[in-house]
């Protein structure tokens, strides 16, 4: 979860970006021919789904904390 809201068109805008979570670890996103991965090979199946506070992106696989590394 994050504090902000990123859609689509934000997360495949750059090839590789590192975005804040809430326990202040850091998520890598990466896009190469139009498919999104997070960590450990999870690929986003589904975009912009509509909550009542904010997106939700549906990926294929559970997504764990990467407590290893935090931002300051």
């Amino acid at each position: 979860m994050m504090n902000r809201i990123l859609d689509k068109n934000l997360l495949q805008s750059s090839p590789t970006s590192l975005y804040p979570a809430i326990d202040r670890s850091l998520i890598t996103i990466s896009t190469v021919s139009d498919i999104t991965m997070l960590e450990n090979g999870i690929t986003v199946i589904h975009w912009n789904q509509p909550a009542t506070n904010g997106i939700i992106h549906v990926i294929d696989n559970i997504l764990m904390p990467n407590n290893n590394f935090h931002y300051s």
